[in-house]
């Protein structure tokens, strides 16, 4: 009975070991599927990570290329804005000298139109005085006219006159002539 006692025994005790072993075995993969779950999620969250960092690192990288295009722009902004600088600079002295001209210029033309002026007057005074002497002219002209006329009409008168006596004086030669015939 010993033995079968302690065989029971030693079956009670394995079986209790047995109990225990299956309640570690199913505490175990509880355990186990609790793991792969949060293994499975952690895989998840890993790769949803990597993406974004994936994401991440583009955009990190097409930020970095857009800040040296940007610098790089920015420096040829510099360089322009120098450029430009410089010919403010060179258009404001000449925008100095050309208003300096401009002044002169300008006294220039108002001395220029003052003469102008002086001549226009002393062009109008000589056009009257020219209109004046014209319209004496043309009176003088027809006195001229008239006196040229009264001389053509007495030379003509003259001629006239000068014909008849020519006339006369032959008739009176004839006269003579005759008187001189019957006188002989």
């Amino acid at each position: 009975m010993c033995t079968i006692d302690g065989l029971n025994s030693e079956l009670k005790h394995q079986a209790l070991e047995l109990n225990e072993t299956r309640e570690l075995h199913k505490i175990f993969e509880k355990k186990c599927e609790v793991l792969i779950k949060q293994l499975t999620e952690t895989n998840a969250e890993l790769n949803t990570n990597k993406r974004v960092m994936i994401g991440y690192t583009q955009t990190q990288e097409e930020k970095e290329e857009k800040i040296e295009r940007l610098t790089a722009d920015l420096r040829t902004t510099k360089l322009r804005a120098e450029e430009l600088h410089l010919a403010h600079g060179t258009l404001k002295i000449h925008h100095t000298k050309l208003q300096d001209t401009i002044s002169s210029l300008q006294v220039t033309y108002d001395e220029t139109v003052d003469k102008l002026h002086k001549m226009n007057k002393a062009r109008h005074d000589l056009e009257t005085k020219l209109t004046d002497e014209i319209e004496r002219n043309r009176s003088l002209t027809d006195i001229v006219r008239l006196k040229e006329d009264s001389i053509l009409k007495r030379q003509q008168e003259l001629e006239e006159m000068d014909r008849k006596l020519i006339d006369l004086e032959r008739s009176l030669e004839q006269l003579e002539l005759k008187k001189q015939g019957v006188e002989r």
